[in-house]
């Protein structure tokens, strides 16, 4: 009787990797380059061996520092402390036990230099050069700069002794006006001359060339905008209510300049979200990630930089195969790019087939279409942002409940859009 074995062809798989300029002996000969080589060979039984090797060649690494020092410091590169800038390399061993290769961009940063001019009056100090100096001269301060280098400020003080300056205005005002020049009101063209004490304690004479403009009057709109609880200064008080605000004021030219203030206040926006979910899901509300039914309060801004008050009433529900299909649209949402409600569409925890919806603004508009339920309207029309306010939608589905049943919906109702 003879017991007959029938040895199968064995396969193995090598993984193996070289770094580039380096060979391995696969395939009958020196292989370099990265690839799958095959080698039949014979086992212990005298059956085929297969021998599949996947051969990667790593390249060189290169990497790139840009380093700087102060003037005087060092910084090891290129095998030795360097001090002077330059570009230096250096050639390592990678973890792969290949060449890495790190080029040294560095630059060493001088002292750098700074000028001041100043001047004081007689009797008066200036601090530098680490104290109080009250006589004219050159004082020199070193300092630390940002880049912890050294700074080095030079001070050029001067003291005045009490010398007079001369300053010469020309100046205009309209008509029935008045400038005090020359210890009185002035209200005719001329030059009056005034001695008066400088900022730095020292005399003045300031000559003003006085000029009375025969000007009309400007006017000029304004149409502004703020929030509930803000107000704008205009009629000579803070207003805080919309209406329209007449202030006489002056013009660049120094006459009587008109602005008629249209003020627009706007309210604090609040609205309401009704959304469900299933339960074990999450869903973004008052600054985190909800998994709890409740009610959630988020404060935004609208396009006016108001306060925006978004309530959300999120419900949990069991979205096992008993629980009924639920489809709803929400009242509103705000595309802003929070990741928060920025785009809208029908809500369903259900199949939906058949899916269509409009989308159109006050004016009768269509701004939005969409026959794919995960194709949602992101607030925008034509590539641009949308106007913050209420739009009308129509809608047209089925849903596919638990039981397969196919049941059609046609809708229509409104939503806010905010940000």
């Amino acid at each position: 009787m003879t017991n007959l074995t029938v040895f199968e062809a064995q396969a193995f798989n090598i993984d193996t990797t070289i770094c580039i300029g380096e060979t391995y002996f696969v395939q009958g000969e020196l292989q370099n380059t990265s690839g799958v080589y095959m080698d039949s060979l014979m086992s212990v039984q005298g059956c085929d061996s297969i021998i599949s090797t996947n051969l990667t060649v790593f390249g060189v690494q290169a990497f790139n520092v840009d380093t700087s020092i102060c003037e005087g410091s060092t910084y090891f590169a290129q095998g030795a402390l360097q001090d002077t800038s330059g570009v230096y390399m250096d050639s390592l061993i990678s973890v792969l036990g290949c060449d890495s290769v790190v080029i040294t961009n560095l630059t060493v940063l001088g002292a750098q230099v700074f000028m001041i001019d100043t001047a004081i009056c007689d009797g008066s100090t200036y601090f530098a050069q680490g104290a109080l100096q009250n006589t004219s001269g050159m004082y020199v301060d070193s300092l630390v700069s940002v880049l912890g280098c050294d700074s080095i400020i030079t001070t050029n003080l001067t003291v005045l002794e009490e010398a007079v300056t001369n300053t010469e205005l020309a100046l205009t005002i309209c008509a029935g006006e008045t400038y005090f020049a020359q210890g009185a009101l002035q209200n005719t063209s001329g030059v009056y001359v005034d001695s008066l004490m400088s900022t730095q304690g020292c005399d003045s004479i300031i000559t003003t060339n006085l000029t009375v403009l025969e000007e009309a009057g400007t006017n000029t709109e304004l149409a502004l905008t703020i929030c509930a609880g803000e107000t704008h200064f205009a009629q000579g008080a803070l207003q805080n209510t919309s209406g329209v605000y007449v202030d006489s004021l002056m013009s660049m030219l120094g006459c009587d300049s008109i602005i008629t203030t249209n003020l627009t206040v706007f309210g604090e926006q609040a609205f309401n979200i009704d959304t469900t979910i299933c339960e074990g899901s999450t869903y973004f509300a008052q600054g985190t990630v909800q998994t709890q039914a409740g009610q959630y309060v988020d404060t935004l801004l609208t396009l006016q930089n108001c306060d925006s008050i978004v309530i959300t009433n999120l419900i949990l529900e069991d979205c096992t195969n008993n629980t009924p299909c639920n489809a709803t649209m929400p009242t509103a949402f705000s595309p802003n790019k929070d990741g928060f409600n920025d785009v809208y569409g029908l809500v369903a925890n259900c199949g939906i087939q058949n899916y269509k919806l409009y989308i159109y603004n006050r004016w009768g508009e269509l701004v939005f279409k969409s026959t794919d339920f995960t194709n949602r309207w992101d607030g925008s029309h034509k590539g641009k942002s949308c106007s913050i306010g209420t739009y009308v939608w129509q809608s047209q589905y089925e849903i596919i409940d638990r039981d397969g049943n196919i049941l059609p919906f046609e809708e229509k109702g409104n939503v806010t859009l905010i940000r």
